[in-house]
């Protein structure tokens, strides 16, 4: 049986728009029983920055919750529910949430126990666990199971049950209030009545990629079935093993020829030949050497801006790094260095 998937979508991508585009690939490759495609968020930002995105629905929906995620996705999952007509089970995931394999079904998993975990853990104090924390609370004063399934993986979703527990049932409706709730800890420990927990050797995660494990990521791949990553994983060698792993552009994209031009963000064009005209063949660029030419400029900019937003030394380091491999900087070198010696390490 067919499931459709649905995709909220933000407007914060760091490559051009790619997440998407890999994603969809992707699922188009190895989800067996793809249905519609739902991709929801800004209907002007997604025309204007994704002119290649065709044959999905794009449902207008933005992000009004600036101190709580979840809510803005919640809200997103039900307009679709809502004013569309999805299947009754479908699949809900983001953009940086690959398929790595062939699978007929999308089944729910979730870690660890919640009430388990011991404090140390909780006291980092970031919004997201905080948002966890909160969870655990509500679902353990209304008798729930405390499992936590945010992580991060593609899972199927009841259109029936999830508008019925964010809509109908008091507290879990209250999700837009102050931090909100977790969306899959909430939904699948209110679900569901057996419980699953995820085999963490089918997921291969990328918080924060070393160039050292990049240069194999294409070797790790083989035998998992997820590929998922953030903003810091997401450097030039692990979008170089993307490209490399989803080659073919999917159903879902429309009006480019190589994966060049889908790298540049340009529409493929038609040009009228002069029939006297003698052309010369181009020289071969190796598919590597494209991306790098593609992202170069970009990579650079990112990597700064990383840098300067981040209190972590090691990751300010490597920040820098990346961006003296694609344009020399006196200043940047001066900051490497400085970061190098904060750490006491040793600078040649």
């Amino acid at each position: 049986m067919k499931k459709d998937l649905v995709i909220p979508l933000g407007i914060g991508s760091t490559w051009n728009n790619n997440e998407l585009r890999y994603a969809l690939r992707s699922y188009d490759k190895y989800f067996k029983n793809l249905g519609n495609v739902y991709i929801i968020g800004s209907k002007q930002y997604i025309k204007e920055k994704l002119p290649w995105l065709t044959g999905v629905e794009i449902v207008d929906c933005g992000d009004p919750n600036r101190r709580n995620k979840d809510a803005n996705i919640i809200n997103k999952v039900l307009k679709v529910i809502n004013e569309y007509p999805v299947t009754k089970d479908f699949i809900r995931t983001s953009d940086d949430q690959l398929l790595l394999k062939e699978v007929d079904e999308l089944l729910p998993f979730y870690s660890f126990d919640m009430k388990k975990k011991e404090q140390e853990w909780w006291r980092d104090g970031n919004r997201w666990k905080q948002r966890l924390k909160r969870t655990m609370r509500i679902l353990f004063v209304k008798k729930k199971t405390t499992f936590n399934y945010d992580v991060h993986i593609p899972m199927e979703v009841n259109a029936k049950q999830f508008k019925k527990i964010f809509v109908d049932t008091h507290p879990f409706n209250r999700f837009n209030m102050s931090i909100g709730f977790t969306i899959n800890s909430l939904y699948y420990n209110v679900a569901l009545t057996e419980h699953q927990q995820l085999d963490l050797n089918t997921r291969l995660d990328l918080d924060k990629v070393s160039i050292e494990v990049a240069n194999i990521l294409v070797k790790k791949m083989i035998g998992k079935t997820y590929l998922i990553y953030n903003n810091h994983g997401l450097n030039q060698v692990l979008r170089d093993a993307i490209v490399k792993k989803f080659p073919e552009p999917s159903r879902f994209e429309l009006g480019f020829e190589t994966d060049g031009e889908q790298i540049f963000g340009k529409a493929k064009e038609t040009v009228k030949e002069k029939p006297t005209a003698i052309r010369k063949p181009a020289p071969k660029v190796e598919k590597h050497q494209v991306v790098e030419v593609a992202y170069g400029e970009e990579e650079y900019r990112q990597s700064l801006a990383a840098a300067k937003g981040s209190d972590n030394d090691h990751f300010k380091i490597e920040c820098y790094e990346r961006a003296l491999k694609f344009k020399s900087s006196g200043a940047v070198k001066g900051m490497l260095n400085k970061a190098k010696k904060e750490l006491e390490v040793n600078v040649e």
